[in-house]
């Protein structure tokens, strides 16, 4: 069937399906349960490694990478960026140097005599993609505005005036003129691999917010209790928390919108699957944002770099901290993680992060993440005892293993390679690089991230198990840049914006742009659906695994249910004026690139989409898999 690409019918037609299987016994037959997962790759998959680096946005590195969906594809209105009140910027204000190490915040000279557009910009001219940029706000509400999706419960808040979805970046942010700023990545370390095998271009960040929360969830797809009589430890300090209005918006204070530590924000949904800590009892509040772990690492960190972040400007000698308060840090979490259900089946796992051993001895790197060790956080990995760091009278002290964070939380750089070259690498391998090198805005430069990841990947790829893994790179979270691709909604918790996810392995498709849609827990799908374990949350036992990037696997899958109605917006980023369809879509019609209908029955379905568009390549085709749930 061929239907015109330029008007799009409001109205979902449904087609008569069962006169259509009638007429099509063999993709009737084919179309009796949903797809399970690929059992060859279960045969060929031995080792998952995941890479995950920091708080960039999609379109802030891979906007212009070749077909994928980019800032060409944006409309005006979504790059346009208002004020709270709905007002268009004239042009976009100043960036600063705040977050950047060693240098006080201010004006960033960079951009003095620069008008910048109120629209996405090239940030290369003014900050090459080998110095620092300055860092900007990423916190669980402030995303939510940012974002300004119709769908959330903020959007009739009267402080933020409702508007276009995307458009509230620039708005709500400290650093409003760095949210529009973007880099081609493309011909980087990183940006190469991404071209050679799979990237993705439909991957959400879990969580609303920044790193902390979404390592919890990378883990353990959800968010941790801070209770109000904690076995150990402080129980919360309700100054720290979000304050509300009699409505249930954030309020404005002095400083911004109220964003805390924690919230008891009683229309966030509980995780009635974990085994702990399921929803808020009396007095306990969901930690959302940045804290520190009980019994982790939490201070002691070394004299800051010498080298000047920035041309012409002398650095300022860091004073080390001193330990987070134990009142200040999270007490311990005991609900699952994939590490719990990765060691009840007897598959070796390990953490491993750069800078681990320092930190561990008092004597952290100056951008060791002490909030980016989530297994540090629970009971059964927490270390035995925290180290301390040294004061002006005494050196530092050693923190001591426990036993389980002496078999599972590694040093990156002194264990990760060394594993890896004598063949002991467990099955499944998390890497954390430290701050110099995980591209996070302020203290990381781009280039040095991917430079850093591809020279990881290229000593993989020399190992013994490359021929047996699949190495995932993701990025935690958006780090508060804007990207014009509005998150689906799924709860209250998120997913927030469109990040960065590259697949890597013999297996892989080549020079493929995936645009199935992804959340950081589909990372967690795909190693309980690998090694058949069972989902630790409604989220990641939801979530899609990526499993299109692979050879012999669909293009693009889809996910629905049965009965309901359904409106999807195919990928076309060609400016597509016709489609093709072969295959049954379970009474769906495609209309000017939507898929639409009622979902009829339940079972997997197969069609294939030619898409002519306007653009060169001026045409192309994908296969599609339809899952469809009771």
């Amino acid at each position: 069937m061929k239907i015109d690409g330029i008007s799009r019918t409001k109205v979902s037609m449904v087609y008569a399906l069962l006169s259509y299987l009638f007429a099509n016994p063999l993709l009737a037959a084919s179309s009796c349960r949903v797809a399970s997962f690929p059992n060859d790759l279960r045969k060929k998959i031995e080792y998952v490694i995941i890479i995950y680096p920091e708080n960039r946005s999609f379109d802030s590195l891979y906007g212009k990478f070749p077909g994928a969906n980019g800032i060409e594809e944006a409309s005006t209105a979504s790059q346009t960026q208002l004020t709270p009140t709905g007002t268009p910027y004239q042009t976009l204000p100043q960036p600063n140097t705040s977050g950047i190490p060693g240098i006080s915040s201010g004006p960033d000279d960079r951009f003095s005599s620069v008008t910048l557009p109120n629209k996405a910009y090239d940030l290369q001219p003014y900050v090459p993609n080998d110095t620092r940029e300055g860092d900007m706000v990423h916190r669980f509400y402030i995303e939510q505005y940012q974002i300004n999706n119709k769908q959330d419960r903020f959007k009739d808040d009267p402080k933020n005036a409702g508007d276009m979805p995307m458009s509230k970046f620039v708005a709500w942010s400290d650093n409003p003129g760095l949210t529009m700023g973007v880099y081609d990545v493309s011909d980087l370390g990183e940006g190469r691999l991404a071209k050679q095998y799979v990237l993705c271009d439909n991957a959400f960040h879990s969580a609303f917010g920044g790193s902390f929360l979404n390592h919890m969830w990378l883990i353990a797809a959800r968010t941790p209790v801070w209770p109000a009589n904690p076995m150990e430890g402080s129980g919360p300090n309700p100054t720290n928390a979000t304050q509300f209005d009699a409505k249930g918006y954030p309020i404005l204070t002095s400083s911004g919108l109220s964003d805390g530590g924690i919230t008891n924000d009683s229309r966030l949904p509980g995780f009635p699957m974990s085994n702990a800590a399921q929803s808020l009892g009396v007095g306990d509040y969901w930690c959302v944002n940045t804290t520190h772990p009980l019994r982790g690492p939490a201070g002691g960190l070394n004299t800051i770099d010498p080298t000047p972040p920035l041309p012409n400007v002398t650095v300022q000698p860091a004073t080390p901290t001193l330990d987070t308060a134990i009142k200040a840090r999270l007490p311990l979490q005991t609900y699952d993680t994939i590490g719990d259900r990765l060691s009840d089946a007897g598959i070796t796992w390990a953490w491993y992060s750069q800078g681990w051993n320092d930190a561990k001895a008092g004597v952290a790197n100056y951008l060791f993440q002490f909030h980016h060790q989530p297994f540090t956080y629970f009971a059964q990995y927490a270390l035995k005892t925290t180290p301390i760091p040294a004061s002006s009278s005494k050196p530092a002290i050693l923190g001591t293993d426990s036993p389980g964070s002496a078999v599972h939380l590694k040093d990156a750089d002194t264990d990760f390679f060394t594993e890896l070259n004598n063949g002991t690498l467990p099955r499944v391998s998390f890497i954390k690089p430290i701050g110099q090198k995980n591209e996070h805005p302020g203290y990381a430069s781009v280039k040095e991230g991917a430079d850093w990841i591809n020279d990881t990947v290229t000593k993989i790829q020399n190992s013994t198990i490359w021929k047996k893994c699949a190495i995932f790179i993701m990025y935690d979270e958006h780090g508060g840049q804007w990207d014009h691709v509005v998150p689906p909604v799924i709860d209250e918790w998120g997913p927030g914006t469109r990040v960065p996810l590259t697949v890597i392995s013999p297996f892989a498709k080549r020079g493929f742009v995936d645009h199935t849609q992804y959340e950081t827990v589909s990372l967690l799908a795909f190693i309980e659906k690998l090694y058949n374990l069972k989902p630790l949350n409604t989220r990641d036992a939801k979530a899609l695994p990526p499993v299109s990037p692979f050879k012999g696997q669909p293009d693009l899958i889809i996910h629905s249910v049965a009965g309901r109605p359904f409106d999807y917006q195919l990928p076309a980023y060609n400016t597509p004026i016709e489609y093709q369809v072969r295959g049954n879509l379970d009474g769906l019609e495609v209309s000017s690139g939507f898929l639409s209908g009622v979902l009829v029955r339940k079972g997997s379905y197969s069609a294939k989409i030619t898409v002519k568009g306007s653009k060169k390549p001026t045409t192309y085709t994908y296969t599609l898999r339809l899952d469809v749930d009771g």
